[in-house]
């Protein structure tokens, strides 16, 4: 997928660069080389995309993200703590008690 494709929120990782040198050297000054990490923070009207890449925000203007290729890193859901499960079933319920 294209970086101008990728949702918002949406953790990737770039594949490919396949821009002129000369714009090449300019991304990777930004940080944006292949097997980098980012998340699309933002879109603006005309295809631009703003990027977070090692914490810093890059943006990227709408030709040049139609060319970047990368692809989505999944998530794996974040599983409860063994003291979260105890806490809901260390709950009881009070009985009423009889006169």
């Amino acid at each position: 997928m294209f970086v101008s494709k990728c949702p918002r929120n949406q953790k990737a990782r770039l594949l490919e660069v396949p821009v002129e040198p000369r714009y090449r050297l300019r991304l990777q000054e930004l940080g944006l080389r292949p097997g980098v990490e980012f998340t699309v923070v933002n879109r603006s009207a005309f295809g631009g995309v703003v990027l977070n890449v090692h914490g810093a925000r890059v943006a990227v203007d709408a030709r040049t993200a139609k060319k970047l290729l990368a692809e989505p890193i999944k998530t794996e859901p974040v599983e409860e703590t063994t003291e979260a499960t105890s806490s809901a079933s260390a709950k009881t319920t009070l009985k009423p008690a009889l006169a």
